[in-house]
């Protein structure tokens, strides 16, 4: 395996069982890293301001998973990218930052367009439940390596 260190020890089942630790590792950590990652999205929808649903519609989790690595991942996805820009200023906030407001027509009179500012605090909605849940997720991630890796006899 690249990049994986092997150690010369003259009892074969050890250099076995160190030459197939990755693959044994993705595979015992899989089940896990999906677990937490759908209990972090049921915390993220918990957490997300609802308004029309479209923020909470567009927040899906992903299992990627490479040669040396697997993760979870909580993502805002959607075709129109007015969604993210929406899911970015709920998260981070959006103090002081001017808004134009087109001209219209209210009660058939007309409304001359105006720039106004925005006072939109942070949510942390995806912050927030990854930050409480990371020690659980380090503590049950750790476990699950320390099983999988046991030397056989």
């Amino acid at each position: 395996m690249a990049g994986f260190i092997t150690v010369e020890v003259n009892d074969r089942r050890l250099i076995e069982h160190l030459d197939s630790l990755p693959e044994m590792l993705k595979t015992a950590l899989r089940p896990k890293i999906t677990e937490l990652t759908t209990a972090l999205l049921n915390e993220v929808h918990a957490a997300e301001p609802v308004r029309t649903g479209r923020l909470v519609s567009a927040t899906r989790m992903f299992i990627d998973e490479g040669q040396d690595y697997i993760a979870g991942k909580v993502r805002v996805v959607g075709q129109k990218s007015d969604i993210h820009r929406i899911a970015a200023a709920l998260e981070y906030g959006a103090a002081h930052a001017f808004m134009s407001v087109k001209p219209y027509v209210r009660r058939g009179h007309p409304v001359a367009g105006y720039r106004r500012r925005e006072n939109i605090h942070e949510y942390r909605f995806m912050r927030g439940p990854a930050a409480s849940l990371r020690e659980r997720a380090l503590a049950e991630i750790q476990e699950t390596i320390m099983t999988a890796v046991q030397i056989p006899t």
